[in-house]
């Protein structure tokens, strides 16, 4: 890992941008324009919270965008809820990323915890697990066919 780190660190630098530039087209694949609208709208829901809303981009030295993250926070948790790179670029890129919003998210105060936000994937598992990740079991929403949402977030 801290090979990737630092081979993306002296190629790409990660700052800040506006959540609303985040390109959930690339970070939501294999489902509908209309599933990656509904997730940009709930990412996007509350952005007007200081501090619950966080993109980070990892920018070349071309000015071109390698890739996104996308972070929500609460009181005590960040959650990286997407995450997305450009295969083409630099080696690291995705690494870099995560390890930028791990860092910045828990300098934050209050925040004592970095939620990856699993996966079912075993690579990403084992991509997660270099950051010192734990699975943990956490609540979840389920909508039902009728629109009921069954509460079990933090953001509620």
């Amino acid at each position: 890992m801290r090979n990737h780190l630092r081979a993306a660190g002296r190629v790409l630098r990660v700052e800040a941008a506006d959540p609303c530039e985040f390109d959930f087209a690339r970070a939501v694949v294999g489902q509908s324009e209309a599933a990656v609208a509904e997730r940009r709208a709930a990412g996007l829901r509350l952005r007007h919270i200081e501090g619950a809303v966080r993109c980070l981009a990892a920018v070349d030295a071309e000015g071109v965008l390698r890739g996104q993250a996308f972070v929500l926070r609460d009181r005590h948790t960040a959650i990286l809820m997407h995450q997305w790179f450009d295969r083409t670029g630099p080696r690291g890129t995705p690494t870099l990323l995560v390890d930028s919003a791990v860092v910045q998210t828990l300098e934050s105060p209050g925040v004592n915890s970095f939620d990856f936000e699993g996966s079912v994937i075993p690579g990403i598992d084992r991509f997660m697990a270099g950051f010192g990740a734990q699975a943990v079991g956490y609540g979840q929403f389920r909508w039902q066919q009728d629109g009921r949402e069954e509460p079990a977030g933090r953001f509620g």
